[in-house]
């Protein structure tokens, strides 16, 4: 007889349950998530919204996938798919929210009104600095916007060039003898106000 979870199901194991699960539990549980996940995934792509979720599942691997692979390599992808499945930014309406929060600030304080694909490219641009340099995540953007606000910003500057600023301003920051490195945070948490993921 086939083993069969549902996501729900699947997503409400404990950690013992979990542990305890059979080689086809295991699999049959992995698949409802992998699967849901997946959908999910690709309705994110579809919307055409960068979210800090979705670029997460594809720095560790991309699309979900259970074919092929061992108890352990079940239980990875299973963790992986569950983490994406509790992100609320793995849904197309807390992305967008996300990204219309983001714009009224970038708005407010900077004067800069961004499209989509601008969005995109600058919260890409921040995850892959991020991945760079963990210090940054509890700092980074709101800091410089705060700079930015503080400094002229020429009327004819266009993202890309304030993301190369921003970039350039935080590798000066926060590498090797710059004023943050190995310092304490001084500034406001990110995830809590700005991009609120």
């Amino acid at each position: 007889m086939a083993v069969r979870f549902t996501v729900k199901q699947a997503l409400d194991l404990d950690i013992t349950d979990f542990m305890n699960l059979s080689g086809r539990e295991l699999r049959a549980a992995t698949k409802a998530l992998a699967d849901a996940a997946n959908k999910r995934l690709s309705r994110l792509e579809s919307a055409g919204i960068a979210s800090p979720a979705g670029y997460e599942i594809r720095e560790s691997g991309g699309k979900f996938r259970i074919g092929g692979k061992s108890e352990g390599e079940l239980r990875t992808e299973f963790l992986r798919a569950k983490q994406f499945m509790e992100d609320p930014y793995s849904k197309v309406k807390a992305a967008k929210e996300a990204q219309e929060e983001a714009g009224a600030a970038l708005k407010q304080r900077i004067g800069i009104t961004l499209t989509q694909d601008q969005y995109n490219k600058v919260l890409k641009t921040y995850l892959d600095e991020r991945n760079k340099n963990p210090e940054i995540i509890a700092r980074t953007i709101k800091y410089q916007l705060n700079r930015e606000q503080e400094s002229d910003i020429p009327a004819n500057a266009d993202i890309e060039d304030i993301a190369d600023r921003i970039t350039a301003e935080l590798r000066q920051t926060y590498e090797p003898g710059g004023t943050q490195y190995e310092g304490t945070a001084k500034y406001f948490d990110l995830e809590e106000d700005l991009f609120d993921w």
